[in-house]
């Protein structure tokens, strides 16, 4: 999403037909065993959207994964334009400066990223629209949340283990946005603050977005880990291994969800 890969991070995306393959490769193996999934679990409403909350992880991971690779190779043909470009001004100092006319325009209306190719060459402005796909992550989430705590509620009372980890979970993703509040809100809040109360609305404000973010992040991320567990838990089964029976999707589900890891 930020524009760095995943298996090295300190380097830049610059193979984007291998990374869209590679999501391609994703989506068209975790479609098919999500509708599968679906298809079998039809008569217990908790496992259709559970099931669903994965599959939308799956195409969130993927339509990223594109969405950066289509960004870093406009960013690459930019380079190399404006390599081409020095090049040019180099065999002909006394030719006019390369202005750009409309060729690297902002694209459409959304935040995309702005090329202009001037005499210091590109200047491009990170574009961080792959982030909105985290709507879609939250969406999904949500989803299959309902579905993982209306079967939650027939285990509660009787699995210490599925109690455990609901007050653990529940715990962690209070206190969590809590705390990002409480440090914004000090940071931003001067002491010597105006007779109107200025300083007051901002800390307020700051408290107030630093609350939701660190709340959204916090279920984002601790949702995926708690559904795993507590469904692990209900089914007695700690190691995750499937049976024989559906070992073969499992496996193919579980190595297909990894490939957009090996962009690079």
């Amino acid at each position: 999403m930020v524009g760095k890969t995943p298996i090295w991070p300190w380097h830049q995306p610059s193979y984007a037909k291998l990374d869209i393959a590679l999501a391609l490769a994703t989506l068209l193996t975790c479609i098919p065993i999500a509708s599968i999934t679906i298809q079998r679990c039809r008569l217990t409403w908790h496992f259709i959207l559970i099931a669903i909350w994965k599959l939308v992880t799956s195409v969130a991971l993927s339509c990223t994964t594109i969405h950066r690779a289509l960004i870093s190779r406009r960013e690459n043909h930019l380079r190399a334009h404006n390599r081409r470009e020095s090049r040019r001004r180099a065999r002909n100092p006394q030719s006019a400066p390369y202005q750009s006319h409309g060729m690297y325009e902002q694209i459409g209306a959304s935040r995309s990223t702005l090329f202009n190719a001037d005499e210091g060459g590109a200047q491009v402005q990170e574009d961080q629209t792959p982030l909105f796909w985290l709507i879609l992550y939250l969406v999904g989430t949500m989803t299959g949340m309902a579905g993982l705590l209306a079967l939650n509620w027939s285990s509660f009372r009787d699995n210490h283990d599925v109690r455990s980890l609901t007050y653990g979970f529940g715990v962690t993703i209070i206190i969590i946005p809590v705390m990002a509040a409480a440090y914004w809100y000090m940071k931003h809040l001067d002491l010597g603050h105006d007779a109107k109360g200025r300083d007051y609305v901002s800390a307020g404000l700051h408290m107030a977005g630093s609350f939701f973010v660190a709340g959204a992040a916090a279920f984002g991320f601790f949702s995926a880990l708690y559904c795993d567990l507590v469904l692990a838990a209900i089914a007695q089964n700690w190691s995750g291994m499937p049976s024989e029976d559906f070992a073969p999707l499992y496996w193919a589900w579980f190595v297909a969800k990894r490939f957009p890891m090996l962009s690079i």
